[in-house]
């Protein structure tokens, strides 16, 4: 870390501890703290150059709308369900949830943060609070501008209809980010390398768990994540088509969208519990942080 962002973190400590405050009050100071130092941060400019590009994909249809005019609902159906929720969640997860936690291990800033007594419970609500409104304005605002341009396709209108299903789509974004934040916070707390085990996590294991018949997928994120989202034909997963296809009917086990929103809440709450008590009952000299 540079002498600046120690300097951030130092003076972040002695605001904390000036007078003692209410639990909230520290939540809201990690939470303005996580908010104030992430636009200035050189991954959030990629994030940002990122969330710009499917923008780019109506906008150039409406510009070709004469040679090819697609349904604007099945184009923000798509760039919604698999490029923001099924691409860009996972990744902001893995940039910024595993930073968390992990950044300040590996820059040794918690001997200095924790030196007086922080409420450590208080401060990873804070900065989980912190990730969850950033990442979730810059990925929202990208896609409420893909939806405006949505709306100048054919067969797209805006009126009730369309900003119910955008709602339906930002609220699925907003679920997905928390509980991938919640779990990559949790990786950055516990293990050396959580980009490489979320990665696994997030593009292997749940690739995996979803092509077995049954209650395996369960045990994955992205079960909850899909089932808020609308059913549209043709959008189904690639391998049940498969698996019907040699005539065997795949056993699939749906999940309601707000037993689903409920489910993604808990998950979300659950690891950031496990992260605090990671935090809480672990050591964080200068040394254990170097080798964490």
């Amino acid at each position: 870390m540079t002498n600046r962002g120690i300097k951030e973190e130092r003076m972040l400590s002695e605001k904390l501890q000036k007078t003692p405050a209410p639990y909230g009050r520290y939540v809201l100071t990690a939470c303005h703290h996580t908010l104030t130092i992430l636009p200035r941060r050189k991954m959030t400019i990629l994030a940002g150059v990122i969330t710009a590009m499917p923008i780019s994909i109506p906008i150039l249809l409406v510009m070709n709308s004469s040679i090819w005019d697609p349904e604007g609902e099945a184009v923000f159906i798509r760039l919604a369900q698999f490029v923001y929720i099924g691409a860009l969640c996972p990744l902001f997860a893995l940039l910024f949830g595993t930073s968390l936690i992990g950044e300040d291990v590996e820059n040794q800033t918690f001997p200095y943060l924790f030196t007086r007594p922080i409420p450590r419970s208080a401060w990873v609500l804070g900065r989980f609070l912190g990730y969850v409104i950033g990442t979730s304005a810059m990925l929202a605002g990208s896609m409420a501008v893909t939806f405006l341009a949505c709306t100048q396709l054919s067969k797209f209108p805006l009126d009730g209809g369309t900003l119910a299903l955008f709602g339906q789509f930002a609220g699925a974004t907003l679920m997905s980010l928390a509980g991938y934040g919640a779990v990559c916070m949790f990786l950055g707390a516990l293990v050396r390398h959580p980009v490489v085990i979320g990665i696994l996590f997030m593009f292997l294991w749940q690739r995996l768990a979803v092509m077995v018949a049954g209650y395996v997928d369960f045990l994955t994120v992205e079960k909850y994540v899909s089932a808020m989202l609308p059913r549209r034909e043709g959008l189904e997963d690639a391998w049940h088509r498969l698996i019907s296809s040699l005539g065997v009917e795949p056993l699939v086990v749906d999940v309601g969208p707000w037993p689903a929103a409920f489910a993604l809440a808990g998950i979300s709450a659950g690891f950031v519990f496990l992260t605090a008590y990671v935090v809480v009952n672990r050591e964080y000299s200068a040394a254990r942080s170097a080798s964490a």
